[in-house]
């Protein structure tokens, strides 16, 4: 059995989003607020929301790298174009 491969604009690049949608924008929704990056991951560990690999708790470089993501700069983007 042979499976093919995407080509074309079917094929999606870079590594996919591990992170959920919901969950990077609160990220930067907290952070646009004021909140710290080590008080957010104090939110999201209180709230049971897991980490993006699912291992150990949130840390202040979990949620600084995913508020420096494409993920949370298409957000950021998004909101100005609706502003």
């Amino acid at each position: 059995m042979t499976t093919t491969q995407p080509t074309g604009q079917d094929r999606k690049r870079g590594r996919p989003m591990l992170c959920p949608k919901p969950v990077v924008l609160d990220i930067v929704n907290m952070h646009a607020g004021g909140t710290s990056y080590r008080r957010i991951a104090a939110v999201l560990n209180q709230r049971g929301t897991p980490t993006p690999t699912a291992r150990g708790p949130w840390t202040y470089m979990h949620v600084y790298r995913i508020n420096m993501s494409a993920a949370a700069n298409r957000v950021r983007r998004s909101r100005k174009e609706n502003d």
